[in-house]
């Protein structure tokens, strides 16, 4: 079930010259479960032998098939990551393509990639490469299908009906009362994938495209208010394949992962299950856009590189269409507006990279190899209050006429509270590296030294660009 990546010499003479190959085969006797020709633990699965698992559909089930991979445990966050060896669920490092999807703001996992659009997965756990940096846990590497002379095209639909879920159950205070109420849960997901590929000019550019349309709706609830949410945008990811000459070759990756939540909030009679009005409309904006670029040069027969271009945004916002109030004069309170502070925040990473691969014979057979990468992220945040920034909450006058040491006027038989609440800012953070690594073969290549040398170096600036923390 593996898939390996296959380059053939470029100065084979002309009969041996590589071909375009729509597939080809190999067999053997047998073969070997442990890899001898490298040092690092690592598990490689094409998505076509994914699919066939009885795992999710997603990055983290793939993880999971690892040995040394468990679920990570606590909150719901951290129960759809992995922990790999041991480490946080927030230490691995997600690449697409060879561009890194991880999330800075928290370490918390990736990019969402529609699944069809991936081809194969490498996650390494142990000994992996010093051109791997920013993780003390698992390296996920994951390539996108691409187009070949052929066109193939295809639809497929994938559906999770709530009728076929279970909820959780109740759970109840030690006096008896309820705390949290699951019994009206709901989650249905429904997804449809369109896909074409094939070549635009034969044998030279080759084009692979994916339309992911997604609905997904769900219902929760505590005891007093009821929160009802759906989302509808869809996923897109395409990818061009470019041999520019026999030895050079670029590719260009497009993923659009963006979606908007609606969550209504309403009125709820946990003793009766009525569900009542709305209090407003909370949208939220996750997800965003990507584009990587690669270059691949096969310089002469022994020295070859690699260049990579990528650019990402990603949203994690919330805004609220109705001013946030508390009504505490009735009991129980009622709502109306988001409790959330409704905020903008917007992720962007820029990266660069550039590796070289030598291969040489001196006291054996050597593959040396350097690169030197950059990421400059910056995150902005602006959180406020829905309307223009102010939470009123709205009391009864207490019976002793005192209210935060002063002195209710005679007379007056309510009070308002109003907070007023802007917060906002960014930084940035500038992260690069560079490394050299050989893997030389000793001993009639029975014996493999991988020697690796990293240095990391992280620059954090604050909103007006001076550094406060430096690496």
């Amino acid at each position: 079930g593996t898939g390996t990546a296959v380059r053939f010499a470029a100065n084979a003479k002309a009969e041996e010259k590589a071909v375009m190959l729509e597939k080809f085969m190999v067999s053997g006797e047998s073969v070997s479960p442990i890899d001898f020709s490298n040092v690092s633990s690592v598990t490689v699965m094409n998505a076509d032998t994914v699919v066939q698992l009885p795992v999710e559909r997603n990055v983290t089930a793939v993880a999971l098939l690892v040995p040394g991979s468990v679920a990570g445990g606590g909150a719901a966050a951290f129960r759809d990551l992995a922990s790999i060896d041991g480490s946080s669920v927030a230490k691995n490092a997600y690449f697409v393509n060879g561009f890194n999807l991880t999330n800075f703001r928290n370490g918390m996992g990736g990019g969402s990639v529609p699944f069809e659009f991936y081809d194969q997965f490498k996650i390494e756990e142990g000994g992996y490469s010093a051109e791997y940096g920013r993780s003390t846990g698992g390296v996920i590497t994951a390539t996108t299908k691409r187009g070949g002379n052929t066109f193939h095209a295809g639809l497929n639909i994938y559906s999770e009906p709530d009728q076929l879920r279970n909820n959780s159950r109740d759970v109840f205070l030690p006096d008896g009362k309820i705390y949290t109420d699951h019994a009206s849960d709901y989650n249905d997901t429904q997804n449809a994938n369109v896909w074409a590929s094939g070549a635009i000019v034969k044998n030279k550019l080759f084009y692979y495209a994916l339309v992911n349309f997604r609905r997904e709706e769900s219902n929760n609830s505590n005891v007093t208010s009821f929160y009802r949410s759906h989302n509808s945008n869809p996923f897109w990811g395409g990818k061009l394949d470019w041999n520019i000459t026999d030895n050079h070759t670029l590719s260009l990756t497009a993923i659009s992962d963006s979606r908007n939540w609606k969550t209504d909030t309403l009125d709820y009679d946990y003793a009766t299950g009525t569900v009542g009005a709305s209090h407003g409309l909370t949208s939220s904006d996750r997800g965003g856009k990507d584009f990587i670029a690669n270059y691949h040069g096969e310089i002469t027969s022994n020295f070859s590189l690699d260049a990579l271009f990528g650019h990402s945004t990603a949203r994690q916002s919330d805004y609220s269409a109705t001013q946030f109030v508390i009504d505490a004069r009735p009991t129980p309170a009622i709502q109306y507006g988001s409790s959330t502070r409704p905020a903008a925040l917007t992720d962007g990473r820029v990266a660069y990279r550039l590796d070289g691969n030598l291969r040489f014979n001196l006291a054996g057979a050597h593959t040396f190899r350097f690169g030197y990468d950059r990421e400059d992220v910056k995150s902005d945040s602006i959180t406020r209050y829905a309307g223009d920034g102010y939470y009123y909450r709205y009391y009864n006058a207490p019976s002793n006429g005192i209210v935060n040491g002063a002195t209710v006027p005679a007379g007056t038989t309510q009070y308002v509270r109003k907070i007023d609440y802007h917060n906002a800012g960014s930084f940035s953070t500038v992260s690069d590296a560079y490394y050299f690594e050989d893997n030389w073969k000793l001993l009639d290549e029975r014996l493999l030294l991988s020697l690796g040398l990293r240095n990391d170096t992280f620059n954090n600036k604050n909103l007006v660009g001076n550094s406060f923390v430096k690496l």
